[in-house]
């Protein structure tokens, strides 16, 4: 998994994550010249770090943000003439891994997102979030497929819901606004079905 994003001077900031034995870890470079990449003999600086890395931010001109799969969010540095990473702040705010980071311009402020269904606005001046937006409930994904297969995953990817009442190809889903759990679909056998699943702690729909 390998993450990119460029500064407006050009630099290009990279990371990845790589499986190490039973746990990930990641690794951050910084490119000056963005075609030396992904050779790491050419870096600018680089650094690895303790666990996966999911997403990467610049903040401002020297700052990198950092989300990992542990739920943290990192605040690392360049330093010594842009040679050197060092880490500023390590903070766990997030329960689940954080799949997405924002700054504001200005770069006093930044946005997380974690599949612990939660966005929290930060004070990276302060290392601390400011404010913190819980969804309410558990997500649900509703997928099709030509296999005349339909199933419903949660946020975990977990499959909690699958049906082959489909005879062909199955082409169009739909949840229904006023039923809670209750979606349709169409299928290439001319069919329209209606399901209804049992849920627990509703949440957002797709």
């Amino acid at each position: 998994m390998t993450v990119y994003s460029y500064f407006s001077d050009g630099a290009l900031l990279m990371s990845a994550s790589s499986l190490n034995s039973r746990t990930w870890g990641g690794s951050i470079w910084v490119f000056k010249d963005p075609l030396g990449a992904p050779n790491e003999n050419l870096c600018t600086a680089g650094v690895q770090t303790e666990a996966g890395v999911t997403d990467v931010a610049w903040v401002q001109e020297k700052g990198i943000l950092v989300a990992s799969d542990t739920g943290s969010v990192e605040l690392w540095e360049l330093l010594d003439n842009e040679s050197l990473l060092a880490n500023k702040f390590t903070t766990y705010e997030h329960d689940n891994i954080v799949t997405s980071l924002s700054v504001f311009t200005g770069g006093l402020q930044a946005v997380s997102g974690s599949k612990d269904c939660s966005v929290k606005v930060w004070d990276l001046s302060q290392k601390t979030p400011l404010k913190s937006y819980k969804g309410k409930g558990t997500p649900l994904l509703a997928s099709v497929s030509e296999d005349c297969s339909v199933v419903v995953l949660n946020a975990e990817s977990s499959v909690i819901f699958k049906d082959e009442s489909h005879r062909d190809f199955v082409t169009g889903v739909a949840w229904s606004p006023v039923t809670l759990g209750t979606f349709t679909t169409v299928g290439w056998d001319h069919k329209v079905l209606h399901h209804t699943i049992q849920i627990d702690n509703p949440g957002p729909q797709a």
